[in-house]
């Protein structure tokens, strides 16, 4: 067997294979597929570039041996320099580790002279958004180093910032604990061997598993059009496609007794703050269509870390997985929040393995970036990062910087509408993070949006009622954008009575008495006097 043959066999076991080129994983070839739509114009969003700003907490760092330490993490963890092409004979998306030769290998900038406040918001802020990253030559890390002065420019002092940022086709969210150790470690050690297990060895493993889990995407999406029954076409000001990338936010935080009622909820039906939120977010995009839509579907990220062994290799475990499910007008939502809880079950089963993958590389995806994202965001117990100093055992001393105002106002979002929920288990806190394309809806609509979930969280999780025991077409609907005010083209000037027209005249019926006088009694007086300060 040729060895390019050899190592692009996938594996059914995860192990260390020392490999070093192979086909790309489902959530490479996802977010490759992503790319292709923005890749012929620099003024298209990027893909949000995921940033771990590092503070120094005391002494002096040299940014010589950060850069040193730069290098060792590369060596240690090959996804950070793996590249990935588009093999053109076979049209087949592989990837392959760059070995790492010098400070070429990633992108480097120093920053002098900044101002603590506004200046680091922004910084960071254009960080998630540059365009650094050269996927084809594993170009994919990114350190930036920000001082608050201008002197001594080969050193950093407390306050001082070293930002890095990864292109998300290398890496994840829970990646960032484990690279935040690895450079902490290779700055006081200089350590730079390879870990044994790589991200590439995870690759060969789901890639093994895919035709156990392709009948079930194939069977859960079947028929499903992306452009078609769209519940946002209720809300949307244009029928263009073309989107910047800029967007609107709205920001709700729960009231106190909604969220512990969220938690006797879970706890009393025995599932998640998750699967009980996706519920809700069906049924308010149910509603926004005032019920003319039964068949929805969202898209959520799922983490892809099924093995105990993954959780200390970095790359990018997310896979944004496809949610979708028939809406039953009889079905009460006590019944109903049993099937999301159901498909929630059987989506992270089939985790690993994206429907969408069976695209040709060339085409668009099958999964368009118009759809309605959601994303559940637990916050859980804190812990520092911050590295020991007791005894002088470092030199120095980093920590994570933890101020993330930024990621909420400044990034691009490339969904037309989505709701990210962030729930402080400790705090005992819930807040609804709404995005919408700028090209969608305005702001105010969006607010109006909002409300209207909220509306349909109250309704179904009031202790003062058993609306969860009701029907969903029991729902609130969405009166404000439903509704049009219009002259019939029948009638001129006169028409049908209106509902509290009705009722009233019907009322009066019942309390007329031909023998007695009659009293008007919903006459209603208005009083009104002239200001002194009147002319």
């Amino acid at each position: 067997m040729h060895e390019q043959a050899k190592e692009l066999s996938p594996s059914s076991t995860l192990h260390a294979t020392n490999c070093s080129q192979c086909i790309v994983s489902f959530s490479q070839r996802r977010i490759w597929l992503d790319l292709q739509l923005i890749k012929d114009s620099l003024t298209q969003p990027t893909f949000t570039n995921i940033i771990i700003p590092v503070i120094v907490k005391s002494s002096t760092v040299s940014i010589e041996r950060v850069r040193s330490a730069v290098l060792s993490v590369l060596l240690q963890h090959k996804i950070l320099r793996t590249s990935v092409l588009l093999h053109p004979k076979i049209n087949q998306l592989e990837k392959k580790v760059q070995p790492v030769a010098n400070n070429d290998c990633y992108s480097f900038q120093l920053t002098c002279g900044i101002d603590v406040g506004q200046d680091i918001h922004n910084l960071l802020s254009a960080e998630t958004r540059l365009h650094f990253a050269d996927i084809e030559n594993g170009l994919l890390l990114r350190c930036h180093v920000i001082k608050i002065s201008i002197t001594d420019v080969g050193h950093l002092y407390p306050g001082d910032l070293i930002v890095f940022s990864v292109h998300p086709i290398a890496f994840d969210v829970n990646s960032i604990k484990l690279f935040y150790d690895s450079f902490v470690e290779a700055y006081h050690y200089g350590r730079g061997n390879a870990t044994p297990l790589q991200y590439i060895d995870c690759t060969l493993y789901e890639n093994a598993a895919e035709t156990q889990t392709r009948n079930f995407w194939s069977m859960l999406m079947h028929n499903y059009n992306w452009n078609k029954d769209n519940p946002l076409l209720s809300i949307s000001k244009s029928d263009s496609n073309i989107r910047s990338g800029s967007h609107h936010s709205v920001i709700l935080t729960l009231e106190n007794s909604l969220v512990d009622t969220q938690e006797k909820f879970v706890l009393f039906h025995d599932i998640s703050i998750f699967q009980l939120n996706l519920a809700c977010y069906f049924a308010f995009l149910y509603s926004l269509t005032n019920g003319t839509i039964t068949d929805l579907s969202v898209i959520s990220s799922v983490n892809t870390r099924s093995l105990p062994e993954m959780t200390s290799i970095i790359g990018p475990f997310i896979n944004l997985l496809p949610y979708r499910i028939q809406i039953i007008q009889n079905e009460s939502f006590s019944d109903f929040i049993l099937r999301v809880k159901r498909l929630c079950s059987d989506i992270r089963e089939h985790a690993l393995y994206f429907y969408q993958t069976n695209s040709d590389p060339n085409n668009v995806p099958v999964m368009q970036k118009s759809a309605i994202y959601f994303e559940y965001v637990p916050k859980l117990s804190s812990s520092t990062h911050e590295t020991p100093s007791q005894d002088g055992k470092w030199d120095a001393t980093f920590d994570l910087y933890e101020e993330k105002t930024w990621t909420l106002n400044c990034n691009t979002t490339p969904y037309d509408f989505s709701l990210t929920v962030f729930h402080d288990n400790k705090a005992k806190t819930i807040q609804y993070l709404f995005q919408c394309s700028a090209q969608l809806c305005d702001r105010n609509v969006l607010s109006e949006t909002s409300q209207l979930f909220l509306d349909v969280l109250t309704h179904l999780l009031s202790s003062n009622n058993d609306a969860f025991l009701q029907p969903l077409s029991f729902l609130p609907t969405d009166e404000i954008t439903a509704t049009t005010f219009h002259r019939l083209p029948n009638v001129l000037n006169s028409g049908p009575a209106s509902y509290a027209q009705a009722r009233i005249w019907l009322d009066e019926q019942v309390r007329f008495d031909p023998d007695k006088p009659q009293v008007a009694i919903y006459n209603m007086p208005f009083l009104y006097h002239i200001l002194p300060s009147a002319t």
